[in-house]
């Protein structure tokens, strides 16, 4: 029941955010949903998407088992490689429900992958080799651009996750 309450609040939300007419309110909506390098037989529920940096093609989950309301904050990051040079990304803090949703989705999709969506566009993606317990993930930026114009793509993915989650916060005062 409970889960079914959060999905009509998430529902509610987007549709919310995404009727505005003169779209100045309108909220970027960070999603991350499951992936798999190679077709499943339910393409149903699938679709395959192309990263649009790296090119890699995964079959992605429609459903989202993320988004905004389930996040504290991104940052920009740049994560060291063993052959000495950094790959860009995002670092995602996740809140409370957040943090059980990325551990329950990573403890049951080991060797998977978590394609990170922005407006339904693929901009991040991660393989999955460990539970994620603490609710901070790093997901390999597919964000073409510099490092100047990825800072402010953060600043506004941020500015995103805050709207959502007051949204969230004065639906709950009900």
């Amino acid at each position: 029941m409970k889960f079914l309450k959060l999905a009509v609040l998430a529902a509610a939300t987007l549709s919310l955010f995404g009727c505005n007419s003169d779209g100045d309110d309108e909220v970027m909506m960070i999603t991350l949903h499951m992936g798999n390098s190679r077709s499943i037989a339910s393409e149903l529920s699938r679709k395959s998407v192309t990263m649009p940096q790296s090119g890699m093609t995964v079959m992605m989950e429609l459903s989202q088992f993320m988004y905004n309301g389930d996040l504290e904050e991104v940052h920009f990051a740049k994560n060291p490689m063993p052959d000495g040079s950094l790959i860009n990304g995002f670092y995602f803090v996740a809140n409370d429900r957040g943090m059980k949703r990325l551990m329950q989705a990573t403890g049951g999709n080991i060797g998977s992958f978590i394609v990170m969506c922005v407006n339904g566009k693929p901009m991040g993606l991660r393989k999955i080799d460990s539970v994620v317990q603490d609710g901070k993930i790093f997901i390999i930026s597919e964000f073409e651009g510099t490092d100047e114009e990825m800072g402010k793509y953060v600043a506004d993915m941020n500015e995103a996750i805050k709207k959502v989650g007051k949204k969230i916060e004065e639906d709950n005062k009900f």
